[in-house]
């Protein structure tokens, strides 16, 4: 069956193995054990359930920092556990087909420069939770955005982030030691800066065995401001 088939009949259990809630390359590689390797291969093929968005790059590597580009997309936002059935009642409603991944962002210690304790240090480790899920539309010109429900539609810029992929299921402790290799990547460039907020991308449902289940975490990144452009920004 397809993704979109499965979540048809099984959006609860969906919802709760993936969104997880209460989901140029760098010269840094990813230590499998420190991301809890469960028996996966990096170099197993990525199969996917369900369509990528237009003009969206293909996951992978796996176990690799790199530097991926997105076009601009639309998405669907949810908040909170009914996040999943609010998604994919508003899909459905819309005759909007259900593509991968699905997009959740991370807060926490390490998604971004600062948060709420104040600057992350270099050597502190992440800690994260998922606040809120995506589901990116087929293409950019589909619907409207705005608010529909419990569901808001936005339209996001071409987005350009540093990423790890792995295999395997998305256990807290996995996803914040692949955000700790993408924090330490990008300290080791000096000419990115971070752009957002750390996310978590899934591409699998549950009905996939868990070895096999791709994942990846990103932090969306921008040039580094030259003295010049900071000093006019002051």
């Amino acid at each position: 069956m397809k993704y979109a088939e499965l979540a048809r009949g099984y959006g609860a259990i969906v919802l709760i193995g993936v969104l997880g809630l209460g989901t140029g390359g760098c010269a840094v590689a990813a230590d499998d054990r420190s991301l809890g390797s469960e028996g996966e291969s990096a170099d197993q093929a990525i199969e996917l359930e369900a369509g990528l968005p237009a003009g969206y790059p293909a996951p992978g590597p796996a176990g690799e920092v790199v530097v991926k580009r997105y076009p601009a997309y639309r998405a669907a936002r949810a908040e909170g556990r009914g996040a999943f059935r609010k998604l994919f009642g508003h899909i459905r409603e819309h005759d909007i087909a259900m593509t991968a991944p699905v997009e959740m962002t991370l807060k926490g210690i390490g998604t971004t420069p600062e948060n709420e304790r104040g600057p992350v240090e270099a050597g502190q480790k992440s800690s994260t939770r998922r606040v809120d899920m995506y589901f990116m539309y087929p293409r950019p010109d589909q619907g409207e955005v705005g608010v529909d429900g419990t569901v808001e539609v936005l339209d996001f810029p071409e987005t350009r982030v540093l990423s790890l992929g792995f295999f395997g299921a998305a256990k807290q402790n996995r996803v914040d030691a692949a955000l700790d290799h993408v924090r330490a990547a990008l300290a080791q460039r000096p000419d990115l800066v971070a752009a957002g907020p750390a996310r978590l991308l899934g591409y699998h449902s549950p009905f996939v065995t868990a070895s096999r289940r791709y994942h990846e975490v990103q932090i969306p990144v921008k040039d580094r401001p030259t003295e010049g452009e900071q000093a006019s920004n002051n």
